[in-house]
């Protein structure tokens, strides 16, 4: 029995060594592509497919919806509400290190080449890499990749010049973009992205880190999402480039509308306060990125 259980620890041990030394692989290949995928991402930057150029606070929806710490975290991120376990870094190293991605063991290495990337890349180089290559669904003339083409695909306009309700319903097809139809009426993309828009309104918050269907924000019995706990901006995930929350200052208001209710009967219907505008306030850390709270 002794001799059984030395041999399973043995075992054990080489399989961690193993899943380390791929972890490390992925590490050590981001470094060795970082130059490349520097020149990659400032060229997209300075063609304005990069983060900035969504437009006034959109940038801070999406980033709730997808990533709630992307600013603060390494890449990996194990808690954030709504966080889910793929991180935009992670999502963009999927795409960035694989020719075909694999799910499971393939895992371990992105995570590996996703802590490479932070070591080596910019937030903003980032990000301009991850709209680029996300997988956007079926278009009118196939299957679309990239934030901004597809916009263009299905709007005609980039993403800065589209409408709140046409930002957020791109916005929504990115957890699933082979369920959801951009082209024609899609009842479910609608529900998604109504959902989206009441955490936009700050009405609603994920209801746990797993929680990236946004079930927290679904629709109850009266009309509205579940509601929102009070949360100062520090709370909300408003925090400098230390993680502090200070240093931080509001610079506009950007008004935002509900999105029409998806039915006719009562219990579809959005609640007064919705109906409405509500306000979510930017803040931005001297020469840093641009921060939301929403309230």
């Amino acid at each position: 029995m002794i001799r059984i259980l030395k041999y399973a620890g043995a075992l054990l041990a080489c399989l961690l060594i193993g899943l380390v030394a791929y972890g490390a692989r992925g590490y050590r290949d981001a470094q060795s592509d970082a130059e490349d995928l520097r020149a990659r991402a400032d060229a997209l930057i300075a063609q304005s497919r990069g983060g900035n150029s969504l437009g006034g606070g959109r940038l801070a929806i999406l980033l709730a919806v997808e990533d709630p710490n992307f600013w603060a975290h390494s890449g990996v991120d194990f808690s954030t509400p709504g966080a889910g376990l793929t991180t935009i870094t992670q999502s963009a190293a999927k795409r960035l290190a694989f020719e075909e991605f694999q799910p499971g063991i393939g895992k371990i290495r992105q995570t590996g080449y996703a802590l490479g990337l932070e070591s080596r890349l910019s937030k903003e180089q980032i990000l301009a890499l991850w709209l680029e290559t996300l997988e956007m669904g079926n278009g009118p003339d196939g299957w679309m990749v990239g934030f901004h083409s597809a916009s263009s695909a299905i709007y005609g306009r980039p993403p800065a010049e589209l409408t709140d309700a046409e930002f957020i319903r791109l916005t929504a097809v990115l957890i699933a973009p082979a369920s959801y139809d951009l082209v024609r009426s899609d009842a479910e993309l609608d529900e998604r992205a109504a959902r989206i828009q009441r955490l936009a309104n700050g009405v609603c918050v994920p209801a746990g880190f797993s929680d990236v269907w946004l079930d927290g924000c679904r629709r109850t019995a009266s009309g509205a999402g579940l509601p929102a706990p009070a949360r100062s901006a520090e709370d909300a995930g408003v925090r400098d480039a230390a993680g502090t929350g200070k240093g931080l200052r509001r610079i506009q208001h950007v008004q935002f509308r509900a999105a029409p209710p998806a039915s006719d009967e009562p219990w579809h219907q959005e609640s007064s306060s919705l109906q409405g505008s509500s306000s979510l306030c930017i803040f931005q850390i001297a020469g840093g990125p641009e921060y939301a709270s929403s309230r």
